[in-house]
């Protein structure tokens, strides 16, 4: 495990880091080299996708629903929609923030002058079947509720525009 001083130090003495790693592939069965990457900056991060293949999907048909009249943000923070109320004591407001700060909603539609969440959207995978996961979607589902803020649940495999249409008009302006 590479550790944050040791990047540090990396950054800060601006050295070229270059590490072969091979990249491995089944072949008829059989485990092969197939070639290697190397990595020659100064800290080891490689560029990802943003959204999953489904994610994507469904943004555009979001946008789409939305006539494009609205801004649609993906992967944000909960706590950067909502918060405790500023009426509790400074300590419990903390704590109970802390419950929010690592969650994340897949989507939220933001009102293009105000910037305030309309409503958040969540894609429901097989994975949200889940024990734990479902505790984590019964708070979330409540933190949203309480701010008054709807929550929009979407199984990721079967929705479509007119579907998306029909379950987000009461919440357009």
């Amino acid at each position: 495990a590479v550790s944050f001083a040791f990047l540090f130090k990396l950054w800060k003495s601006k050295f070229s880091l270059s590490v072969k790693h091979p990249v491995l592939k089944v072949k008829n069965g059989v485990i092969e080299k197939d070639r290697q990457i190397k990595y020659n900056s100064t800290l080891p991060y490689v560029k990802r996708n943003f959204l999953s293949a489904s994610e994507l999907k469904f943004f555009k048909v979001l946008l789409a629903a939305l006539n494009f009249s609205y801004y649609v943000n993906s992967k944000v923070r909960v706590a950067d929609l909502v918060n405790a109320d500023y009426s509790l004591p400074w300590l419990p407001r903390k704590k109970v923030n802390e419950y929010i700060l690592k969650q994340h909603v897949d989507f939220a539609v933001l009102d293009k002058e105000s910037i305030i969440p309309v409503f958040v959207v969540e894609l429901d995978d097989p994975s949200h079947d889940k024990t734990d996961r479902k505790m984590k979607d019964d708070f979330k589902d409540k933190v949203f509720e309480s701010a008054g803020v709807p929550i929009l649940r979407f199984d990721v495999w079967s929705y479509d525009l007119h579907s998306i249409r029909q379950k987000i008009k009461p919440f357009l302006h």
